[in-house]
């Protein structure tokens, strides 16, 4: 299981029953006994033991790869969809020591959507084909303003600039055209 929250009230000792700390957030452990009031005793390779309320932590069996990312599990098995991109499935598939699955849907959840028909499902490998293709990662605003230059400077950006200059010169130029005459 994980623990989702800083406490300072739960401490953490060790085998000679010594304080080495408290409970903190994203801390992986291991249930090692229920007490009758429902009370969790803890245990991790890290810090030690501690006993905490039941209602405390949630089980750690399920999380999003985002909650997931900078922890290591003994198996990690990865529940893929097409929305998923290449940087999330690299975090969900490193998270385990001895083994990382993937299962990804052969099909889809309905879509009650009767006005357009749904596209066709890709099928299990195309939905692992389409994440690898997916590149979820974000440009800095140096990559951006790199690229807004190149594109300023490009041919194609210089004719649209000088066609649409062209079109406002002419429709400029025939007013005073006409007045003269």
């Amino acid at each position: 299981m994980a623990t989702r929250k800083n406490n300072s009230k739960y401490v953490v000792k060790d085998d000679q029953g010594k304080r080495t700390g408290r409970v903190n957030n994203g801390d992986l452990w291991t249930i090692v006994e229920v007490g009758v009031d429902g009370s969790l005793r803890l245990e991790n390779n890290v810090s030690g033991r501690v006993v905490v309320a039941a209602d405390y932590v949630p089980l750690g069996y399920a999380a999003t790869v985002h909650r997931s990312q900078g922890m290591t599990v003994g198996a990690c098995h990865v529940l893929t969809d097409s929305g998923m991109d290449r940087q999330g499935f690299y975090v969900a598939m490193t998270r385990g020591k001895q083994k990382n699955i993937a299962y990804a849907a052969s099909d889809d959840l309905p879509d009650w959507d009767f006005e357009h028909r749904p596209d066709e499902h890709p099928g299990a490998l195309g939905v692992i084909s389409g994440i690898i293709a997916r590149d979820g990662s974000q440009r800095t605003a140096h990559q951006m303003m790199e690229e807004a230059q190149a594109h300023a400077e490009s041919l194609e950006a210089i004719k649209h600039s000088y066609d649409w200059a062209f079109v406002c010169a002419a429709t400029m130029s025939v007013p005073l055209i006409s007045g003269l005459v």
